[in-house]
């Protein structure tokens, strides 16, 4: 069979354009502007609210499967009244295995808010502080961590329930009447609320259907 080769100059394209981020100094770098990164359920996600000298660490902390709920390195860092911010990747510190946690707790500082506790790890920069040089100190952190089992954020039907002011006692047909919906209108389930994946294998409302699926893989971890 021929080869195909018609997207080998795209690659490179990318290739050359991502040498040139990376050896841009941070304080000419734009911000994405998210928040914490609430529905990611790919590696693919990532790209598109990462910022670049830092998308190679949470790719790999999302290989080993650790949320990355924030990250940043860009010019906002250089315009604070108190000097120069670090750059920094925050972590779910609660969905971290015992082996990892102490990992985090080794980098970085602990910190509770929003009802669960992050982990907050930073990178001193200075002025001449380059992408490559950010993506190389943001990588040696990601490499620190060992590989466990995913721990996504999840909802119980009864939970569902009580946040929607409705009896745990009810069944969903009873919950569909009562909103003027049909009865029999399996389309409208637990995750019909506030969007999501709902698994009738786990009884469980995951953020999107990537995180239930990567909840699956059997990953050997020390407890």
């Amino acid at each position: 069979m021929a080869q195909n080769f018609s997207e080998q100059p795209k690659k490179v394209v990318e290739s050359e354009e991502r040498r040139e981020w990376l050896s841009r100094k941070i304080i000419d770098l734009e911000p994405i502007e998210v928040d914490r990164y609430q529905n990611i359920g790919t590696k693919e996600d990532l790209e598109s609210v990462v910022e670049e000298p830092l998308l190679s660490a949470c790719q790999e902390l999302w290989d080993k499967n650790i949320l990355t709920e924030g990250a940043g390195a860009n010019r906002k860092h250089f315009s604070g009244e108190y000097g120069i911010a670090p750059a920094y990747i925050e972590i779910d510190y609660d969905r971290l295995s015992e082996e990892n946690k102490e990992i985090a707790k080794s980098m970085g500082i602990v910190s509770y808010s929003d009802n669960h506790n992050h982990v907050l790890i930073e990178m001193p920069m200075d002025q001449s502080s380059t992408g490559a040089e950010v993506q190389e100190r943001a990588e040696i952190i990601a490499h620190r961590f060992v590989k466990q089992r995913f721990r996504p954020e999840t909802e119980t039907l009864d939970e569902i329930k009580r946040a929607n002011r409705f009896d745990p006692s009810m069944t969903m047909e009873e919950i569909r009447e009562e909103l003027g919906v049909d009865p029999h209108d399996g389309s409208f389930g637990p995750q019909s609320f506030y969007g999501g994946y709902w698994s009738p294998e786990t009884q469980l409302l995951y953020k999107n259907e990537g995180q239930y699926k990567k909840s699956l893989e059997e990953v050997d971890e020390k407890k």
